[in-house]
């Protein structure tokens, strides 16, 4: 992939598209890059994952920062990512 291919897996992760969208946009085969997504070893896995996740943490803080200041609904969006931390933590 080229520097520019990955920085539009960067933005489209980030902005939660599916990896179908982001192969159509990037003019590639689907399965291939299906197929490397499932790869920890490749550079698409690692930037379509970090930016999905890092998108995620801005949200959660966001959510946690909005529960501290009181929103009944944020603290029980904040209790649903404790409980779901817990659960995976176990396993």
């Amino acid at each position: 992939m080229t520097e520019e291919q990955l920085s539009i897996i960067d933005d489209m992760a980030a902005h939660f598209m599916t990896p179908k969208e982001i192969a159509i946009v990037l003019e590639v085969d689907y399965e291939s890059f299906q197929l490397a997504l499932s790869d920890p070893t490749s550079q698409e896995y690692s930037h379509y994952h970090k930016s999905k996740i890092t998108s995620i943490l801005e949200i959660r803080r966001k959510v946690v920062k909005m529960a501290k200041s009181g929103s009944p609904q944020a603290e029980m969006l904040v209790t649903g990512f404790m409980n779901e931390q817990k659960i995976k933590e176990e396993f």
